[in-house]
């Protein structure tokens, strides 16, 4: 029988072996990626990490980890440029193999990651930043990495 304790100390194992695990309880559902131990008695599993790579367009920056049997997530976050810029008040939309999904829109402060969104497939996956600083919508940058 997989009791709690046995759960926890197995995610304590995988994630010192540098895997990550993947709980299957409602947060996946949205679309995000538990990467902390399972709080249940829920039937995890875990998948070998492939690295995060980290891609920038304009001020968008992305993170993707991949994972093996083709799942990946990644994560985005405002970058400000040289010249200032402390906050945007807009979201990010993801799209990717296997994805498509939006942030909140609210302020973002610099360098504030979004949770992590999770995918299926090989190709490219591609975060947009939006700010609305005036009443429309403007793009701030589209940054696109590989989930492989």
């Amino acid at each position: 029988m997989l009791t709690l304790r046995k759960l926890s100390k197995l995610a304590a194992v995988a994630t010192a072996a540098g895997c990550i695990v993947i709980s299957g309880g409602p947060a996946l559902a949205g679309g995000a990626i538990a990467t902390e131990p399972v709080a249940s008695a829920e039937v995890a599993t875990t998948a070998h990490t492939m690295g995060i790579r980290t891609y920038c367009d304009n001020y968008v920056c992305i993170e993707v980890e991949g994972f093996s049997q083709g799942r990946y997530s990644v994560r985005a976050w405002y970058r400000p440029s040289a010249a200032g810029g402390t906050h945007i008040r807009g979201h990010f939309d993801f799209r990717g193999p296997g994805l498509s999904k939006s942030s909140d829109d609210t302020i973002w402060p610099a360098h504030k990651r979004t949770i992590w969104y999770g995918g299926r497939g090989v190709g490219t996956v591609c975060a947009q930043g939006w700010d609305k600083p005036s009443g429309s919508w403007k793009s701030i940058g589209r940054a696109c990495g590989s989930t492989h």
